[in-house]
């Protein structure tokens, strides 16, 4: 088999490829082996996992920024992590000089599946119970410090244009900052069906390209086994996904990553060894960084959820979520060409496939409305617009959580419609106990069209209906779609859905706080 590879590469005009004098055939037989390993572990392990999250209620229920309509198992990510991981174990059983690197190597493998562990633990509890953002990020923080102190690190900070930056004072900063964004990168992108586990298998199998390239054994069968895990998943993961990384998956996979692209730069050979690892997490770094771009224009929070990514910018476009994935996997593809032809030294390929990359994403970024959001000259007056509406919300929602009973919610529903700026809202919440139904409806006269009148006159309406069935409340909106200010109306959608979870999730708790109190007697609405 060696000899053959050998003609390949010589043929290809790539004969000075080291790993393949090195090893002979044991090399390419023990990559094969983890990713066809890996893949069948995961493809035989994720029908138990599904089970397993079902049972225990890591189940992941439709929402305003869900793309599916019905729950979905998550904890997905233990699937990957036992498909990565299995065959890095099996190897154990064998003698041979690839098996022999990786005991050389223990102390990054076992700093690689500590930080992976941890992720996966804090994720699966995450899922579960549901985590802040703050306290996911002060576990992060000592994880990152802690794989940066067992000599995971940049340690060559070479840039083009740049030169040589002190690795000194930069590199720890720049490290554990790599490391933490990664991490989350890998749960921001993770929005529709297989595009986290999709990205992560072409980044993984590109490093573990690169590895090979660089006679580094231990990161080629370590990048070859996550790979087969996150094909094997994908076949249960792309859509319609039968079960979703969560939480667990997606942190695991970024500080797997992470962590794998900075010891991949290690042999790069070539200066810019900072730029490789930053090229082949191209995509995911480009999405959070426009994300919280964004939302510091609006005049929020970086760390706030919405639905300001690319992909959800897709879908509002109208693309399919299949076909959203499969332009989100070709921009992946596409830096991950990029990042081999710089390990390659081929200057040629490098430049025409950044030229590829900076047209593709220059047309996006107009055709998703981000340069017309960048450069709007009212972009002062919708900042504070936003900012106003985030913040109005926010307090109702607080009031939420502080009110005593069902009719103290469903009034700090009732102002949200007019403050929002909706066209009508229809707010109805079941009786319970005796009580009559509380329905409250809102009306903009001047501003509400038919069906049949925005049909006529070409305008876009967009007509939302919430259910929630755990407490009884339904709600219908309808707001009109207006080009100049797309993307706040967007917003007003979003934050009138928040809250609307917000009073879903705080009636289910006033029902159980009044069981846990005892029977009472009925007291009938006025």
């Amino acid at each position: 088999m060696a000899g053959y590879v050998d003609q390949f590469w010589t043929r290809a005009g790539l004969e000075c490829v080291p790993a393949v004098a090195g090893f002979g055939g044991w090399s390419y037989k023990t990559y094969v082996g983890c990713l066809v390993l890996g893949t069948v572990t995961s493809l035989v392990v994720t029908p138990w996992v599904i089970r397993l999250a079902t049972r225990l209620g890591a189940v992941d229920e439709p929402g305003h920024r869900k793309s599916h309509g019905r729950p979905v198992p998550l904890w997905g990510g233990v699937a990957v992590f036992i498909g990565m991981w299995v065959p890095l174990i099996a190897l154990l059983v064998f003698d041979n000089p690839v098996t022999q690197q990786l005991w050389g190597k223990s102390g990054h493998v076992m700093t690689l599946f500590a930080a992976g562990v941890l992720m996966l633990i804090l994720g699966a509890v995450d899922d579960l119970k549901g985590v802040r953002a703050r306290y996911k990020l002060l576990i992060q923080i000592p994880v990152a410090l802690g794989v940066w102190l067992a000599g995971v690190r940049f340690d060559r900070l070479e840039l083009p244009f740049l030169g040589e930056l002190d690795a000194n004072l930069l590199g720890p900063i720049v490290s554990i900052v790599w490391l933490i964004g990664i991490t989350n990168a890998f749960n921001l992108i993770d929005g529709i069906d297989g595009l986290a586990t999709g990205v992560a298998l072409f980044v993984a199998l590109t490093n573990g390209l690169i590895a090979v390239w660089t006679d580094s054994a231990v990161l080629a069968v370590l990048m070859f086994s996550i790979a087969g895990a996150c094909l094997g998943f994908l076949k249960y993961n792309f859509n319609p996904a039968r079960v979703f990384l969560g939480d667990a998956g997606s942190l695991f996979l970024g500080i797997t990553l992470g962590v794998t692209s900075i010891l991949t730069s290690y042999k790069s050979q070539v200066a810019s060894s900072f730029l490789i690892a930053l090229v082949v997490l191209g995509y995911p770094a480009l999405d959070t960084l426009l994300a919280m771009t964004q939302r510091v224009l609006r005049g929020k929070s970086p760390f706030v959820g919405d639905a300001s990514h690319i992909h959800h910018r897709l879908l509002q476009k109208g693309v399919g979520q299949r076909q959203s994935v499969l332009v989100l996997y070709t921009v992946c593809v596409l830096f991950c060409v990029a990042a081999i032809g710089i390990v390659m030294r081929r200057n040629a390929l490098t430049a025409f496939v950044f030229i590829v990359i900076g047209a593709v994403t220059a047309y996006g970024l107009w055709a998703l409305g981000y340069f017309k959001m960048f450069a709007r000259p009212s972009l002062r007056k919708d900042r504070h617009l936003y900012r106003m509406h985030y913040h109005f919300v926010e307090m109702i929602k607080a009031k939420m959580y502080l009110a005593k009973t069902r009719r103290e919610v469903f009034a700090l529903l009732g102002k949200l419609p007019l403050e929002l700026g909706f066209d009508r809202v229809k707010i109805v919440l079941a009786g319970q106990q005796g009580e009559q139904p509380f329905e409250e409806s809102y009306e903009n006269a001047e501003h509400c069209t038919s069906p049949t009148e925005a049909q006529r006159v070409g305008r876009l309406v967009h007509r939302d209906n919430y259910k929630y069935p755990e407490s009884g409340l339904e709600a219908e909106a309808q707001i009109r779609d207006n080009d100049e200010c797309r993307d706040l109306i967007m917003e007003r959608r979003a934050l009138l859905a928040d809250a609307l979870d917000a009073a879903n999730s705080r009636l289910i708790q006033l029902r159980a706080e009044e069981a846990e109190a005892g029977p009472r007697s009925p007291k009938i609405a006025s």
